[in-house]
């Protein structure tokens, strides 16, 4: 073989290696970021479960002792399947990264040809490798990698969204039970109530008008009870689905917690704003969807020429002799010259743009409305708790002292004993919307709010 030859041979091995490194086998794995982030915003780490793992010990041995918050948050995040759904996401996104940064197979063909007229045959090899990957990969491949990193900030969003739900549904769960409680209590007063008149009226000191009315309040409350009782029943089949349970393991372990006491102090709005502009992930997922948009029209520019062939060659004639040398190939743009590519992802880059732009609007309008509702439910639970409660309670408490003495008709006894009834349940009702409110305003901010 002559020195020539020997150059071709090894310039062709040299042109293999080149084109077949792994580019893409040192990825990162998103999933690491996914749990430290979770755990920093959530203050629990998900769970991957592979296929065919259980969990099913792990889950009754949280709903032992009955469902606390943050038990429902940690099985939400380990059973919930729309969010499983969401981790699969990450290896599609990661297996899209690695197959971006591998260069095309290179075209092996070779030819036998068997000459009529002389002895012998004819032997073509070619081996082609497509050059064009040497400018479109590099690109092909920040595509991709912005794409998995978006890809892991959604998925990051969905983590925060199941623990607000798991949240949400477990707060609703407690609010209910103790409505429902509540009035039950009450329901056993007025039945108290309704005993005590028709005691009175065995004896002559009440009317036919004060069975009808002590019977209607009695029916009205008992109608109540029954009313929260099918709500609990309705919040724990909803908590249920987001936890990935049963109802019926759901209904043995009972659900643990109480209403919240109200802050000592609210975060100021500015400071919410501007935590949830730096950090919410679907807002940092959507500018990287701008970035990805950025690469993939650079790709698409780089993209005219797809198919630039080049690669050794090898003839052996029916004669015997060896021909060595370079086969360049070319595909020609003349009718396909990418252009509706370029535009389609010129187009798309505007579209990420606007969709960044109409989701800071919107994360603005979030934080602010839900900031606005929970200084609400915090000004209203204080007016009941200081002002209206006490005035409720001592009209309750006057108008069945007159009653016992006969100083009082029962309908005044009657009404000062439904208004303190209600005052009582909007007062749970205002801790449940404050309780309810501090859920939406950490997942409008994107996480724990700051503490001022």
């Amino acid at each position: 073989m002559s020195k020539a030859t020997r150059t071709v041979v090894i310039l062709g091995f040299a042109v293999v290696a080149l084109f077949g490194v792994d580019i893409g086998a040192g990825a990162d794995n998103p999933w690491s970021q996914v749990t430290k982030e979770a755990e920093e915003r959530v203050g629990v780490a998900p769970e991957r479960i592979e296929p065919g793992e259980s969990v099913e010990s792990l889950v009754a041995e949280l709903l032992a002792d009955g469902l606390t918050r943050e038990e429902a948050v940690r099985i939400a995040l380990m059973n919930n399947a729309r969010l499983q759904a969401a981790f699969d996401e990450l290896g599609i996104a990661r297996a899209d990264l690695l197959e971006a940064g591998l260069y095309a197979n290179p075209d092996l063909e070779a030819i036998l040809r068997f000459p009529e007229a002389e002895r012998g045959s004819e032997l073509e090899v070619e081996l082609s490798f497509n050059l064009s990957d040497l400018w479109r990969v590099p690109v092909r491949r920040k595509v991709a990698r912005a794409t998995l990193e978006q890809t892991t900030m959604q998925v990051i969003n969905e983590v925060l969204n199941t623990a607000a739900d798991a949240r949400r549904a477990h707060a609703e769960c407690v609010l209910l039970t103790v409505l429902r409680d509540k009035s039950s209590q009450v329901l056993e007063t007025a039945r108290a109530w309704r005993d005590h008149v028709y005691e009175r009226y065995d004896y002559g000191y009440s009317s036919q008008l004060d069975l009808s009315m002590v019977d209607a309040v009695a029916a009205d409350y008992e109608m109540n009870v029954e009313v929260t009782k099918a709500q609990v029943s309705i919040a724990e089949t909803r908590l249920s689905r987001v936890l990935g349970l049963s109802a019926e393991g759901l209904l043995g372990a009972g659900i643990v917690g109480k209403l919240p006491e109200a802050p000592a102090a609210m975060p100021y709005l500015a400071r919410l704003i501007q935590r949830a502009q730096q950090s919410r992930p679907d807002l940092l997922a959507a500018q990287l969807g701008v970035s990805a948009a950025e690469q993939n029209l650079r790709l698409q520019r780089r993209s005219k020429w797809q198919r630039v062939s080049l690669g050794p060659t090898y003839v052996r004639e029916p004669t015997g002799d060896e021909l060595w040398g370079f086969a360049l190939g070319v595909e020609l743009p003349l009718f396909d010259t990418n252009r509706a590519a370029r535009q389609r992802a010129r187009y798309q880059l505007q579209q990420a743009h606007s969709d960044l732009q109409a989701l800071q609007a919107a994360v603005h309008e979030e934080v602010t409305v839900g900031w606005e509702q929970l200084n609400l439910a915090l000004l209203r639970e204080r007016i009941l708790r200081e002002q209206v409660l006490p005035a409720r309670e001592k009209a309750y408490n006057h108008a069945k002292e007159y009653y016992n003495e006969m100083q009082l008709n029962m309908l005044y006894m009657l009404e000062a004993q439904r208004e303190l009834f209600e005052a009582q349940m909007a007062h749970i009702q205002a801790l449940g919307d404050i309780q309810a409110g501090q859920v939406e305003l950490e997942f409008a901010v994107g996480g724990r709010m700051p503490i001022d």
